[in-house]
């Protein structure tokens, strides 16, 4: 029985929610639609009920006009969006339909105290998510039902791939990147890294970089890529393990995956139980996000018929990794070049018109940026939205280095879905510096004393601004960590991001008022 779970708001969108029961309800197939009309009203008692009821969802059909919804006493998101997010956290197929925003709409029905959040949660439902948008009943009919059969047909013949080898593992995936800018190289590399590889030894790739440099992205795009999913026809299974881990709750979602019942809950004895299972499968295991290289270790589990992907932001974790295999291959990924940058603000889904109007802006952004695609995202959004709104963006470009600006903007593609929060660009940073130890942090702060631009300087502008004893284990202590970076020159850079934040330190820390 296939269960589609239809979320809305409820007055406003009654007759588009009647029409897809409806259409649900007249397919040839077996189709039982889950709403709101058939389980009463909802309040704070229930909201978990609503949320269990996406949990037996085989996908997700939200619609989507200018009521942002019930938000429950004690919770900071309408249940629309945290069903959204639910359905997002499983990994169900979520249908998005949003009404043409150019529609004329009755004013009744526009909740006005709650369009920013509402703008918030739309940016966040990705175009890949967006089947079509609508004007009118009539409208919204004749899309939902050529997207309902289209999704058919993708069911059915998942379905019956599945039926041919019901031993491949299915593993719940990031959704695939629309956007990836200045990789191509990596991304060929990779792969034919792991078309050659050794069956006779243990194969890893580690991925290493800066922050927000595109690590997780192009991974993404890897675990989607078709030659990927043939050479590995058990299935790509996906862990993400983070700045602090628990290491038994990850095996045992793992062993969950590949049908493996465990009753030990010692981390060695786990490793070892799915070691047996996959150390004759064709599986590729991504290892996500990866702090420590003790962590790592767990997840040497495949076998040497499949590979690993490990990726961090840590010099010695890569290095450390490596260690762990026969057949280990490590790829830093560098910074995007001036028309990389350019080609990725100028994309739809980042910052296009600005792009177009203010080209000549747009490359010195890029250059004041470093070429870093998060930081890039970030700002071409800000821009972006002044476009939209026919606002001038020059005071806006003028303050784009400031650290309040940029450090507290959120990172939208970072939403996570367990605790639906968007961590800022200053938090993605600040988990770096909270992994160095009190002395290397002041240190960091100290560097905020240098000119900002070019943020390059060499082993004894170090000395001299630190004036420590510890210089060169502090400064290893902060390469490591993805702060600094050492260049072919004998110097050393840290990117303008960081710089802010440790400017930032600096002010926390009192340096800057001396």
């Amino acid at each position: 029985m296939i269960k589609i779970f239809i979320s809305s708001t409820s007055n406003d969108l009654k007759p588009y929610r009647e029409i897809a029961l409806e259409i649900c309800k007249n397919q040839i197939d077996a189709i039982e639609p889950i709403a709101m009309e058939y389980f009463g009203a909802v309040d704070e008692s229930s909201v978990e009920t609503c949320l269990r009821k996406v949990r037996e969802a085989t996908v997700y059909v939200g619609i989507f006009a200018h009521r942002y919804g019930y938000i429950p006493p004690n919770e900071t998101r309408s249940i629309t969006e945290m069903e959204f997010d639910e359905a997002t956290r499983i990994g169900i197929k979520r249908l998005c339909f949003i009404v043409d925003p150019e529609h004329p709409w009755n004013p009744r029905f526009i909740e006005c105290s709650q369009q920013d959040k509402l703008e918030t949660f739309k940016r966040r439902i990705d175009s890949k998510m967006v089947r079509a948008s609508f004007t009118d009943p009539q409208s919204f009919r004749s899309v939902f039902v050529n997207s309902l059969r289209d999704w058919l047909s993708e069911y059915r013949s998942t379905k019956m791939t599945q039926a041919v080898d019901d031993e491949a593992f299915d593993s719940i995936l990031p959704e695939e990147p629309s956007l990836l800018v200045g990789r191509e190289q990596d991304l060929a590399f990779i792969k034919d890294r792991l078309k050659n590889m050794d069956t006779t030894r243990n194969s890893a790739v580690v991925l290493q970089g800066y922050p927000g440099v595109g690590k997780t992205t192009l991974v993404k795009k890897i675990v989607h890529d078709r030659e990927i999913n043939g050479q590995f026809p058990d299935g790509v299974l996906w862990v993400n393990v983070g700045a602090d881990p628990k290491i038994v709750d990850e095996l045992q979602t793992l062993a969950n995956t590949i049908r493996l019942s465990i009753n030990d809950e010692k981390p060695e004895e786990m490793q070892n139980a799915i070691q047996k299972k996959l150390s004759q499968r064709r599986v590729l295991l991504i290892v996500d996000d990866v702090w420590n290289a003790d962590h790592a270790k767990y997840f040497n589990v495949v076998g040497r018929q499949g590979a690993v992907i490990f990726t961090t932001r840590q010099n010695s974790v890569a290095e450390a990794i490596q260690r762990y295999f026969d057949n280990p291959h490590l790829q830093r990924l560098r910074h995007l070049n001036e028309d990389e940058g350019y080609e990725l603000l100028s994309h739809v889904e980042i910052a296009p018109q600005f792009s177009e109007r203010h080209s000549g802006a747009a490359r010195q952004l890029v250059k004041d940026l470093e070429g870093l695609p998060l930081a890039l995202k970030v700002a071409g959004g800000l821009l972006e939205s002044r476009m939209r709104r026919q606002l001038p963006v020059t005071d806006l470009l003028g303050s784009i280095n400031s650290e309040k600006l940029l450090l507290s903007a959120k990172v939208e593609e970072r939403f996570d879905a367990k605790t639906g929060t968007t961590p800022t660009v200053d938090y993605v940073f600040r988990q770096s510096t909270d992994a160095l130890d009190e002395e290397a942090r002041i240190k960091l702060a100290e560097l905020a004393l240098m000119a900002p631009k070019p943020a390059t300087f060499s082993f004894e502008d170090l000395e001299m601004t630190w004036q420590s004893s510890n210089t060169i284990l502090i400064i290893s202590r902060l390469i490591d960590q993805g702060l600094v970076e050492p260049t072919e020159f004998g110097r050393f850079q840290i990117h303008s991001l960081v710089m802010m934040h440790a400017r930032r330190l600096a002010e926390q820390y009192g340096i800057l008022d001396d």
